[in-house]
């Protein structure tokens, strides 16, 4: 049986985005079959602008060289979809309505990461800024059937439990490469993905042979 997906609009949370940052080719494939339904939150932007300056309150750890990694790739990122994805037009902006549900968000939201932190024994906790805003706007703004696109497994599983579908980055490859008419995507887009990994950026899933890139695995 073939798995039908129906990757149309989606809302792509800030891993997804650094992981484009990082791969020329990825946002290639993306831009050529993705481009047009992708859509990002203000706040989600602004995270990428603190990244590419380093900002000390959502980047504040990890070794020097990981965080110029993620400098330039946040610039990158920035400059690519300046005119689609980020431009002022297209940007979702934050909400005015329903902030009572948006700090519900916030807060199912820390909790896990106070968890996760506590569990690692780290002493920083990341922001979920980027993630409770786009939850929210799919909710109260887009208001239908758009993905939420996020390598944390916390946030997509939040989104679920609000009826949100839900996907990786990995995910969006499987797609790509499910549409492509290109035989040898799948095996590219899977050593592009593991360069990703091997920067230590989080891809949203494990991959061990282009195989794992079939659309069957899907939200696997």
């Amino acid at each position: 049986m073939t798995l039908m997906v129906d990757l149309n609009a989606h809302v792509l949370d800030t891993g997804p985005l650094l992981c484009l940052g990082n791969s020329s080719n990825l946002r290639e494939w993306y831009d050529g079959f993705l481009l047009g339904e992708g859509l990002v939150v203000t706040a989600v932007h602004e995270e990428l602008k603190r990244q590419s300056n380093l900002h000390p309150v959502q980047w504040g750890s990890g070794n020097i060289a990981r965080r110029e990694l993620l400098k330039d790739t946040a610039k990158r990122v920035l400059r690519h979809y300046s005119k689609t994805l980020f431009c002022s037009s297209r940007l979702i902006p934050e909400p005015s309505d329903d902030l009572e549900l948006l700090s519900q968000i916030q807060a199912e939201l820390q909790s896990d990461s106070e968890y996760k932190a506590h569990s690692r024994g780290a002493r920083g906790i990341p922001s979920n800024t980027g993630e409770a805003f786009s939850i929210h706007a799919i909710l109260t703004i887009i208001k239908g059937s758009a993905y939420f696109v996020s390598n944390d497994n916390g946030a997509r599983d939040l989104a679920q439990n609000y009826g949100i579908k839900v996907c990786t980055f990995v995910d969006l490859f499987r797609y790509i490469c499910a549409q492509s008419r290109d035989s040898r995507l799948k095996r590219r887009a899977y050593r592009e993905l593991l360069s990703c990994r091997n920067k230590s950026l989080d891809i949203g899933g494990v991959i061990s042979n282009p195989s794992d890139l079939d659309l069957r695995y899907f939200g696997a």
